[in-house]
């Protein structure tokens, strides 16, 4: 097993190589990987080639900061031998933390963090606040480095006052550091389009679920398109380019291929926005 040349938030790039085929010729070779050490294709693995010599791959669709167990595999008519065992953890996104009265004032809580997904200094993310929550950013997970807003102005200042939020809601909130500038927005969410009732005008909405922390509801959908949006208006919509299940902010238009009744999903848990669509 070859160590990996890249290392990235959600994927790496592995290989390997078929040195000796014991006389058999190899049938299939690759890489299998887990979670778990001594993985096999039984875990999850991609087939590369057949034969002796060398082969590389990406993996894809990992989970970030995760710790994974890869090695090569190589197949023949007397069984599957293994490469050695390489550990590699993926990366993660830049991120603040978000201490706040909602959560015990814990700066060492990463499960309330903003990220930064492009790496430019600019973090966003979304959380459940209840009535007059106050809040704070923080560099790391503690309170070495944390900024505050001293004038309510959206001007974020080192070691300033709390931030604040007066009515409970679903909040997306967004920092832009290098301008030490913040700004906070409640959202309700609903679904819109061809392939709902009320067509572009008159939203479906969803529920927000606090044990799930998901936006769903069960609806009647039409053949046609839709779009999630905020607060039955424009101004904070997402659909999805590349039909893959990932939300993009003013994206293109979701299409719904079939009529029938559907459980929609709306994750704004993990940096990288989701839903789906689940015919019943």
């Amino acid at each position: 097993t070859s160590n990996p040349t890249v290392v990235s938030l959600t994927w790496f790039e592995i290989g390997g190589n078929v040195s000796d085929d014991g006389g058999f010729p190899v049938t299939e070779s690759g890489i299998c990987w887990n979670t778990a050490p001594s993985p096999t294709p039984g875990n999850h693995k991609i087939a590369c080639s057949s034969g002796k010599g060398s082969f590389s791959t990406e993996v894809n669709s990992l989970e970030m900061n995760t710790l994974y167990y890869a090695r090569a595999y190589a197949i023949n008519a007397t069984g599957i031998s293994y490469g050695n065992e390489k550990q590699i953890r993926t990366v993660t996104y830049p991120v603040l933390f978000v201490p706040g009265s909602y959560q015990g004032w814990n700066p060492g809580d990463s499960s309330t963090v903003i990220t930064s997904v492009k790496d430019n200094e600019k973090f966003e993310g979304y959380f459940w606040f209840p009535a007059n929550t106050e809040y704070k950013y923080t560099q790391e997970p503690s309170w070495v480095t944390f900024w505050g807003d001293n004038n309510h102005d959206g001007n974020l200042q080192l070691n300033g006052a709390n931030l604040s939020v007066t009515d409970a809601g679903y909040y997306k909130l967004n920092v832009d550091l290098a301008a030490l500038k913040h700004w906070f927005l409640k959202t309700e969410w609903g679904v819109v389009g061809t392939a709902t009732p009320g067509g572009w005008i008159t939203d479906i909405d969803l529920a927000y679920e606090p044990t799930t922390k998901l936006w769903t509801v069960t609806a009647n959908l039409t053949a046609g398109e839709l779009k999630f949006r905020a607060n039955h208006g424009w101004d904070l919509n997402y659909g999805d380019d590349n039909a893959d299940g990932t939300l993009v902010e003013g994206g293109s238009n979701i299409v719904v291929g079939a009529a029938g009744n559907y459980s929609i999903i709306l994750d704004f848990r993990k940096p990288v926005y989701r839903y789906t669509l689940v015919k019943n």
